[in-house]
């Protein structure tokens, strides 16, 4: 799955929780990917997905956390 964030192409890869490290979600910007952990709940991982989508959003803008 891909996703456009901010003008930028990002791939969406469902990972399990062992290859996440225990992570519900992650987001590299260097690498243009958002990985989500498959092994929640379909609206945690909805959450997670916007979450990521925010860091994203908010280091394009400067700021360093959200």
């Amino acid at each position: 799955m891909k996703i456009k964030v901010a003008g930028i192409l990002y791939d969406v890869e469902y990972c399990s929780n062992e290859e996440i490290g225990g992570l519900i979600g992650s987001a590299d910007f260097n690498r243009q990917l958002i990985r989500i952990n498959k092994e929640h709940t379909e609206q945690t991982q909805e959450i997670a997905g916007v979450h990521e989508i925010l860091h994203i959003i908010s280091d394009e803008i400067g700021r360093a956390h959200v």
